[in-house]
């Protein structure tokens, strides 16, 4: 998902992005001739995870509900979920903690729900299986498929091998699809 909103075109050139309606004549009559001479289209911008960390959503951004959305699994924990993996339908997703507010009358904890490529996804399944196998199945709270058979004693083989993976923050850049508070 992204911002939208509407541009005014004339002969190519972004013009009057938001018109204020007045009841004044005036403001009738050059509405009307805008409309007649200029192209109105939609506009996307993509939103991107960092620049969506300790700010309020844009309103065009889908704020999803508890019930359109299950978490499969938790990649990162500290007081609560920080990361994971969620699926909306058929789709996954990655959410990630991107703001908290401890005031007592206005608590939340915001995530961000954030696209990622085939080839991501691939590695973040790759990457949880191999901590279902050698750290254990404990974050796991849906699971879609069966875990890999548990190597006991092992959770060392998993964190030299995925750690600086694991802290690398390798979706910053990815599209913020949507939104859901806890």
């Amino acid at each position: 998902m992204s911002k939208t909103g509407i541009v005014c075109m004339f002969q190519g050139i972004p013009f009057a992005p938001f018109i204020r309606f007045s009841t004044h004549s005036y403001w009738v009559s050059q509405l009307l001739a805008c409309r007649t001479k200029m192209l109105v289209r939609e506009f996307t911008k993509s939103m991107k995870l960092k620049e969506l960390r300790n700010t309020r959503p844009p309103k065009a951004l889908k704020k999803y509900s508890q019930d359109e959305y299950q978490v499969i699994w938790i990649g990162d924990y500290w007081d609560a979920p920080m990361t994971g993996i969620l699926q909306i339908a058929t789709q996954f997703f990655w959410f990630e903690l991107i703001k908290e507010n401890w005031t007592q009358d206005d608590w939340f904890r915001r995530y961000a729900i954030v696209e990622l490529s085939t080839e991501q996804l691939e590695r973040e399944w790759q990457v949880h299986e191999d901590f279902q196998r050698y750290v254990g199945i404990h974050w796991d709270v849906n699971m879609v498929k069966p875990p890999p058979v548990f190597v006991a004693n092992k959770q060392d083989i998993f964190y030299e091998t995925h750690l600086t993976y694991i802290n690398s923050n390798p979706f910053e850049n990815n599209e913020v699809v949507g939104w859901f508070e806890r």
